[in-house]
């Protein structure tokens, strides 16, 4: 999900923390991901995939995408 976070009063996108949320995710898990600009979208998709997430499913509303992304 490119959850778009506040820390210290900065935005920080989901595809910006792929690696360490991948590190700490079972080697057989399930992200739910919302809150994604669709125009962002294949950040996240590339950024999960090289951890071996993929798509299992995809819903959208106006300009936004929620993604489910599975592993093993």
């Amino acid at each position: 999900m490119q959850i778009l976070a506040p820390c210290a009063g900065q935005v920080i996108a989901m595809a910006d923390v792929a690696d360490p949320v991948a590190a700490l995710a079972a080697p057989t898990c399930r992200i739910i991901a919302g809150g994604i600009i669709e125009e962002r979208e294949h950040l996240v998709l590339e950024a999960y995939g090289r951890h071996g997430f993929v798509v299992t499913g995809r819903r959208t509303a106006a300009d936004w995408v929620s993604l489910t992304l599975d592993r093993g």
